[in-house]
């Protein structure tokens, strides 16, 4: 007696009289089996994939907290702020050095001119002095005189040139002070301009912090969705092949009982049958007795007639 079975797989199994086929029930769990190798295939490619996906937001992570973590230097400053301020820096040096060896030079020229004037008076006075000797009061007192004027024009020359020396170290200092107040000015440029950069590496790192959260969430999201998934169908496959399990063993125990009563009704029929024979057997042996004795008899009565 065939009976329509139907699995998850939509196949039908023919009901043989031992149960249903057993090809057939083979095959279908031969496909059973390999469906559940793609679902386990599928889970481990998804399980790779996360995990190259945690691996892609850790470097991403660890390349955001680098860039935070990296101080804002000099160095970190961008190539037209750092070129800025090294030429301040130039500039002041510049003038600082020019402003140090004018001042110098103006002093040992000041110095070096006092003495050759301090040293020609001092000669002339002697040489004067010299030709005097033996002279008249009046050609010493008038040596005495240029003497003491060419000392006093030395002196105003060393005044004149000492007055020129602190110019020139007031205008070294003047330019050295704008120098420096323009080299402030570039660092606070430069450390404006560093906060600036600060900020918006900030603002970017929380960005794409709040992006890597997002895309890691919405992976984790697609795998816990994929993985439920697939874990539904692998239940519904277990389920499917347990209950075709459970219904062609319920078909073979039917089966089964089926035969054996069947076998059972059929001994019982034969012995019944076997019975009935002997029986029969028995009676027609009796009978044959019978007809026997009753065919011995009849001469003797016409014998005795």
């Amino acid at each position: 007696m065939a009976t329509d079975a139907r699995s998850w797989w939509g196949a039908g199994f023919t009901v043989t009289r031992r149960g249903y086929d057993t090809g057939e029930v083979e095959a279908a769990f031969d496909r059973a089996a390999a469906d559940y190798a793609v679902i386990v295939a599928d889970r481990d490619e998804l399980a790779r994939g996360e995990v190259r996906a945690r691996e892609q937001i850790a470097a991403l992570q660890q390349e955001l907290r680098e860039l935070h973590a990296a101080p804002i230097d000099g160095e970190n400053l961008s190539a037209r702020l750092r070129h800025m301020l090294q030429l301040a820096q130039e500039e002041a040096a510049e003038v600082r050095a020019h402003a140090h060896t004018a001042a110098t030079a103006t002093v040992e020229q000041a110095r070096a001119q006092a003495r050759d004037i301090h040293e020609d008076a001092v000669t002339w006075a002697r040489k004067t002095r010299e030709e005097t000797d033996g002279t008249n009061h009046r050609r010493l007192a008038d040596a005495s005189e240029q003497a003491t004027a060419i000392v006093v024009e030395a002196e105003r020359q060393v005044a004149k040139l000492q007055r020129e020396a602190e110019d020139a170290r007031a205008e070294a200092a003047r330019r050295t002070e704008a120098s420096e107040a323009r080299a402030r000015e570039l660092v606070a440029d430069a450390e404006a301009e560093a906060a600036r950069l600060e900020k918006e590496a900030e603002l970017e790192r929380i960005r794409l912090d709040e992006a890597s959260q997002a895309r890691r969430a919405q992976a984790e999201h697609d795998f816990e969705t994929a993985m439920t998934a697939r874990r539904q169908e692998a239940d519904a496959a277990r389920e499917a092949a347990e209950k075709a399990r459970r219904e062609a063993a319920d078909a073979d125990r039917k089966a089964q009982e089926a035969a054996a009563g069947r076998l059972a009704t059929t001994r019982a029929t034969t012995a019944e049958l076997e019975q009935h024979q002997r029986e029969l057997g028995a009676r027609f042996t009796a009978v044959r007795e019978l007809l026997d004795r009753a065919a011995a008899a009849l001469p003797e009565a016409t014998s005795t007639s």
